[in-house]
């Protein structure tokens, strides 16, 4: 791939449309289920654990951000 530029950049192309698909799609299937979780409580239940997992997902990150400063940091003090 890293010798021949096109095909890189088909490799490049094909991999841009598949993840705009992918990204329209989940957004289609996100807001069917937002509209849907105003009627249906199993479908509220599902979104409020979507919800759950990405504000724990967003938690974990920032700490594992906050660690990695905090252990760069420790690195730098030791030289």
């Amino acid at each position: 791939m890293e010798t021949d530029p096109e095909y890189a950049a088909l490799m490049a192309e094909r991999r841009a449309e598949y993840n705009r698909r992918h990204t329209a799609k989940r957004k289609a299937d996100r807001e069917a289920l937002e509209e849907q979780a105003k009627t249906d409580p199993e479908a509220a239940k599902k979104l409020a654990e979507m919800r759950k997992y990405q504000s724990e997902a967003t938690v974990r990150s920032y700490q594992k951000m906050k660690a990695d400063a905090k252990q760069e940091t420790r690195c730098y003090c030791q030289i």
